[in-house]
């Protein structure tokens, strides 16, 4: 079972200004009587001054600009030191996993957890807009009784709570659906650590389709490389093949390895996947 919790749907735009029409210029066709009974030289000065009234009214109107700012932080973003060290191209969403804004999360996540008494946290996994928390039962064990839903409800919530103060700094809940599920069957790769310990092993990973009347691909066999935030990577005949995740339904390994006792995590309520 899962429980998922939709990312932030606040706005951060600020309003939109209402602009006012400017007040008549010095050349409006009205202005031919004010112009009676001047010589060339009065007209230039009566043109001259409401230009300059006009130049202060819509100055007014325009939003103060710190310039020594501006250059202050585009010289920061030209600074290779800095450069993506708080969020990536994708506003982080493609940064790495040792980011220190989502370790600082992770251990948020881990004392979240460790305060629902009952379960013990199994993974934490990132993908594209999606934070995985895998639970298990606390202390384990192949007879261990599956994860509640009341258990899933209870953590998911304890984790949105540690999240949400420092949401202004890490923007985890407002980038990120955070999704939490018991551990999934032995056969199926859900989790970050079985991931990095089935590294080189044999794998099917299957897909859906992508819609508009387009069949999902037959099951791709190759040996795992590895998965990051973006692609499940896999080589075929020699070749890395990478597939988004969000195409991913299932990473599985081959019946015999199961059968060999080589990995058996407890067997649970496989994780939802979109």
């Amino acid at each position: 079972c899962a429980v998922t919790s939709p990312r932030s749907s606040e706005s951060l735009r600020p309003p939109l200004q209402q602009w006012q029409p400017l007040s008549a210029g010095p050349f409006d066709e009205d202005d031919d009587d004010d112009y009676a009974g001047m010589t060339e030289e009065e007209k230039q000065q009566y043109i001259i001054k409401n230009a300059l009234e006009l130049n202060e009214e819509t100055r007014s109107l325009l939003p103060e600009i710190d310039v020594d700012e501006v250059l202050a932080e585009e010289e920061r973003s030209r600074d290779p030191s800095v450069m993506g060290q708080d969020f990536g191209d994708m506003n982080g969403l493609d940064d790495p996993r040792d980011a220190p804004w989502r370790l600082k999360a992770e251990e948020l996540v881990r004392s979240a957890v460790a305060a629902v008494p009952g379960v013990d946290l199994y993974d934490i996994a990132w993908n594209i807009g999606d934070l995985c928390v895998q639970v298990e039962p606390e202390g384990g064990g192949a007879e261990a009784e599956p994860v509640s839903l009341d258990k899933i409800v209870a953590v998911n919530q304890a984790i949105i709570e540690a999240l949400d103060p420092v949401d202004d700094e890490l923007e985890v809940l407002s980038r990120h659906e955070v999704e939490v599920s018991s551990k999934g069957a032995p056969e199926v790769l859900t989790a970050e650590r079985e991931f990095v310990a089935f590294k080189g092993y044999d794998v099917t990973v299957e897909t859906k389709s992508i819609g508009d009347g387009v069949e999902a691909r037959e099951p791709i066999e190759g040996r795992l490389v590895g998965r990051d935030v973006h692609n499940t990577i896999i080589s075929v005949k020699g070749r890395n093949v990478k597939i988004p995740n969000y195409l991913v339904t299932a990473v599985r390994l081959p019946p015999a390895l199961e059968e060999k006792g080589e990995f058996a995590p407890t067997k649970t309520t496989k994780k939802s996947r979109k």
